[in-house]
């Protein structure tokens, strides 16, 4: 009796780990399946995303035919203006320096004052 009450928990066991792989199985399929939905509605909405800026832009270059030239003029005197700005932070901080340095030599030239009492 015990050897068929085993037998009997054995395939109990055997049959519960094959529906739990079943089950798990199927909720693979079924995550892949969701994961898949979602990319597409992803996918979808960035070709639409995609298709609305090209109509834009296609909308501008035909209602204004000059600005794709006013975008690269501005962007090239934004860079430009940029050069300038650092260019003149670089002579400032040069100019910083012999100032420092022409401080530094005048208190080491005449020495420290005296002030009296």
């Amino acid at each position: 009796m015990a050897v068929q009450w085993e037998s009997v928990q054995g395939l109990k066991r055997s049959r519960k780990s094959r529906t739990d792989e079943g089950s798990t199985k199927k909720l693979a399929t079924k995550l892949q399946l969701f994961a898949k939905q979602v990319d597409l509605r992803l996918l979808d909405g960035l070709k639409e995303g995609i298709e609305t800026r090209k109509d834009n832009l296609e909308l501008n270059s035909i209602t204004n035919p000059g600005i794709i030239e006013q975008y690269e003029r501005r962007k090239e005197d934004a860079s430009q203006t940029g050069n300038l700005e650092g260019s003149v932070q670089e002579k400032q901080k040069r100019a910083n320096k012999l100032k420092e340095t022409s401080n530094s030599e005048g208190k080491l030239a005449t020495g420290p004052r005296k002030t009296r009492r």
